[in-house]
């Protein structure tokens, strides 16, 4: 069918494919830089796009107004000012929003479950395109030519058309040498019955009435054969009704399930694409620490999806309370950097960020306690120093440390964080040679040295 008041917009073959990878539709492809997942929609049509075109159909590939399977293959761009090229007929922005879409899915999820598209119907879709390439073929590409010699090989209209341009060539081609065959062979059988039935009339009496009852063979047989070529072919017709019987019915059934299975599913995909239901990355941080990756839930049904997702609001709720000092802030979003989370805007934004800081100041009032070149007065008493008064270099030791406690507390797959430790060991280091630069201590602190010049001693040197 072609379709010529409304056709696909670019922005809808977008939305469409980010709806198949869980993501929000866009209002707009135009104004500043595009989000991620919208570059990455409008790369993947354009990948298929030039991929389906090289293969050539009519309206890529014409001399004239008619069709020319020797001309050039000019491939259109699938994106021209935020819109599809108006050289694209509608039947192939329909089959490369699908195959697209698919694709996309494939490379992010690689889940079939969550495909919005199957495979079937991609393959109707590219059914669609190639019925309408042979419509626009002004008869180059007819399945009716040869429609007897091609059904003999096995070849029906459908399968005619699922196939490429070279593939129907070659059938048709196919198909008339099959006919010429059989009229060939037809001619020559017949010859060869005439010379045998002149042959036959130059014979004797005995050899007529021998030949006659030879024929009444012949012929019986031929009836006997054509009898049971009839009771085959009712038999086959049969068992094809019955096989469709068998297919109609799994197909009911299998509709039937899917009515009551894939309800949920409809319910959570028809929010995620109205902005009413929310995700796995609006409580990522509540899912790391409860421990479920973003695969697994993405692989999860639907119903089950939803009870992560009110837990997880739940555990924000109890959870995400703190707030605290600038310095303090900008601390956890370094630990947040370290461990591969996005930045926060406040404390209590979410569950790991307020364990985050409470996990620092624990962290903080255990390692200042140690005693630092800049927390001893000249009395050697320790004195604990606010996160801001602290130097650059403590506070880089603190955020690494609280990074690696926070790593192993609640992993995440697919963040690097063999870089950690290194870099606590470094700073380890380096607080080791301040600690000998700058510390209130000398070679008098030594007992032995302090017994020499009579430190603590009972009695005088005489």
């Amino acid at each position: 069918m072609n379709t010529t008041t409304l056709s696909t917009t670019l922005l809808e073959s977008v939305n469409i494919v980010l709806a198949n990878l869980g993501e929000s539709p866009v209002n707009t492809l135009s104004g500043g830089a595009l989000p991620q997942q919208v570059s990455l929609a409008l790369n993947t049509i354009e990948e298929v796009s030039t991929d389906i075109q090289s293969k050539g159909w009519w309206f890529n590939q014409k001399t004239g107004s008619n069709y020319d399977t020797a001309a050039n293959v000019v491939i259109y761009p699938s994106n021209t000012a935020n819109e599809w090229g108006s050289d694209i007929p509608e039947e192939a922005r329909r089959y490369i929003t699908i195959r697209a879409s698919r694709i996309a899915q494939t490379r992010l999820i690689g889940s079939e479950e969550l495909q919005k598209f199957s495979y079937n119907e991609e393959l109707v879709s590219l059914a669609i395109l190639q019925q309408a390439q042979v419509r626009n073929s002004n008869g180059v590409l007819d399945f009716n030519s040869f429609p007897a010699e091609l059904r003999g090989l096995g070849m029906d209209e459908v399968m005619f058309l699922q196939g490429n341009v070279e593939e129907k060539i070659g059938t048709l081609r196919l198909g008339g040498e099959l006919a010429n065959t059989a009229k060939t062979k037809a001619d020559t059988d017949l010859v060869e019955a005439q010379e045998e039935l002149v042959d036959q009339q130059k014979l004797t009496e005995v050899q007529e009435t021998a030949k006659r009852t030879n024929e009444a063979s012949l012929v019986e047989a031929q009836e006997e054969l054509t009898d049971a070529q009839k009771t085959q072919s009712l038999t086959e017709s049969m068992l094809r009704s019955q096989q469709s019987l068998t297919e109609l019915q799994n197909t009911r059934k299998l509709e039937l399930e899917n009515d009551v299975s894939m309800a949920p599913e409809k319910a959570f995909y028809d929010g995620v694409v109205a902005g009413t239901q929310d995700t796995y990355r609006d409580y990522a941080a509540e899912m790391r620490i409860m421990g479920i990756q973003e695969s697994t839930f993405q692989q999860t049904p639907a119903y089950k999806k939803v009870e992560m997702l009110k837990d997880a609001a739940k555990l924000r709720t109890a959870t995400a309370t703190e707030t605290g000092t600038s310095a303090e802030l900008l601390e956890v979003n370094k630990v947040m950097r370290f461990i591969g989370e996005p930045p926060v805007t406040a404390l209590n934004d979410n569950s790991l960020a307020s364990e985050c800081v409470r996990l620092m100041r624990d962290t903080d009032t255990e390692l200042q306690g140690r005693g630092w070149y800049f927390n001893i007065d000249e009395d050697g008493v320790i004195v604990p120093k606010a996160l801001g008064d602290t130097p650059q270099k403590y506070r880089e030791y603190l955020s690494v440390r609280v990074a690696i406690l926070l790593t192993e507390l609640y992993p995440q797959s697919g963040v690097d964080i063999q870089r950690l430790p290194k870099m606590e060991a470094e700073l380890r280091a380096y607080f080791k040679d301040r600690e000998f630069d700058d510390a209130n201590y000398s070679i008098f602190d030594s007992y032995d040295v302090a017994s020499r010049i009579g430190i603590n001693r009972n009695y005088d040197l005489i």
